[in-house]
């Protein structure tokens, strides 16, 4: 058999496996990372999105206290003040204020606000401390100081400014503290996360082959104080599955609350403003 006609057997072989791999390149080496570069930028401006609605939400608390005090609107009054004005806020029990922030005279309340997130029964609480001094009534010489205590549910809040599940781009929504800790979690899958800082990261598993006794814990530095310094994106395993992880840092206007320190005889140091993050 001549060779061209042989040669022409292979032909049509060698086309179709060539159109092949030049076809699986461009998915691979094109199509798939400029999808990916897509959807993490779209990601990450959705993520952007609803921290700022967030912050905006809660810093928009202390324009009402602000309101509330120019008003010459009483601790005793708050309660139906809160009820026309903010129905997401409520004066909590005066047992429950001083067990969380301290009695009336306590170096927790302050303007800008303080503020602590507290788990009651399965549900967060965000408690906010204000306290201010104010113009002195007319023929009076002493000013007024006002000191108010509010909480708000964190999770109807949050879970407000988030898309239905059937337009939400994410499986799971976190918001943690610069610690770690989750104070609030709303996941279609139904996984449960206590803390962020124990997710096994997939992009630092060869660097836990060469340190065995890292790769003992089968965790990684996922430290939230890092996480609250810039947007950060990496791949991790949750519950046996693989989900690509984005983060926001969601910084608040206010202090948190020492709870250690209850009273106003006891030393009072600048703190700095509460940190959180936004991890979908």
């Amino acid at each position: 058999m001549p060779t061209s006609v042989r040669l022409r057997r292979f032909i049509v072989p060698a086309s179709v496996g060539l159109i092949l791999l030049v076809a699986v390149g461009w998915y691979n080496f094109f199509w798939l990372p400029d999808t990916h570069r897509y959807l993490d930028d779209r990601n990450f401006r959705a993520l952007k999105t609803l921290s700022e609605q967030i912050r905006l939400g809660i810093n928009n608390f202390d324009k009402m206290m602000d309101n509330a005090a120019d008003s010459g609107i009483s601790n005793d009054k708050l309660q139906d003040y809160l009820s026309h004005v903010a129905p997401q806020l409520e004066k909590p029990d005066d047992e429950e204020t001083e067990s969380i922030i301290g009695k009336g005279d306590s170096s927790n309340y302050g303007d800008p606000p303080k503020i602590s997130v507290v788990a009651d029964e399965g549900t967060h609480f965000l408690y906010m401390a204000f306290k201010r001094t104010v113009e002195a009534p007319v023929r009076s010489t002493r000013h007024k100081q006002v000191r108010y205590a509010i909480r708000t549910d964190l999770d109807k809040l949050i879970s407000k400014v988030l898309p239905p599940t059937n337009r939400n781009p994410f499986n799971i929504v976190l918001v943690a503290r610069d610690d770690g800790t989750v104070i609030f979690q709303k996941s279609s899958p139904g996984i449960e996360v206590a803390r962020i800082d124990t997710f096994e990261d997939e992009s630092t598993a060869e660097q836990k082959k060469k340190k065995p006794e890292e790769a003992a814990t089968g965790k990684i530095e996922l430290e939230g104080k890092k996480l609250t310094q810039s947007s950060r994106y990496g791949e991790v395993t949750l519950a046996g599955a693989r989900y690509r992880l984005y983060s926001q840092p969601l910084q608040l206007s206010f202090p948190p609350i020492d709870r250690a320190r209850k009273t106003a005889k006891q030393e009072a140091s600048a703190a700095p403003a509460e940190n959180w993050v936004f991890c979908a």
